[in-house]
């Protein structure tokens, strides 16, 4: 929830992504965070469990969208830059381990993670086809 996680504001894309992935990967760690994977995850479509997952990932989305807006204010990443990508490619590695292989991850994970995700996102120059 929001709550539990506040939104970093480093100064940095780098570090507020890292920060923020960090504390989703702490909760994904604990058994709660993982019970409520597996029930988002494994949950019908019925109203009830749609409301659920909407509120959850809305509120990281929410997250999300203020450290890309500043990155993209302090022009480390593209005006075009979009914020629910970053979330999913951030997050799915550590959704993959905690609903797939059931595997612990931990500050390695999220550093590789992040420095993956924003070498993706820096601007580049446009070439000429």
């Amino acid at each position: 929830s929001r709550h539990t996680i506040p939104v970093p504001d480093t100064g940095s894309v780098r570090a507020d992504l890292y920060r923020l992935l960090t504390a989703i990967a702490a909760y994904l760690n604990t058994s709660i965070g993982r019970a409520l994977a597996q029930a988002l995850a494994t949950g019908g479509d019925e109203s009830r469990w749609q409301t659920v997952r909407f509120e959850f990932w809305t509120t990281r989305l929410a997250l999300t969208r203020t450290i890309v807006d500043r990155a993209v204010e302090r022009g480390e990443l593209p005006p075009e830059t979009d914020a629910r990508l970053v979330l999913e490619m951030l997050v799915a590695p550590l959704q993959f381990r905690t609903l797939v292989t059931r595997e612990q991850f931990g500050e390695e994970l999220c550093t590789r993670l992040t420095d993956a995700v924003r070498d993706g996102l820096r601007p580049r120059p446009h070439v000429a086809d």
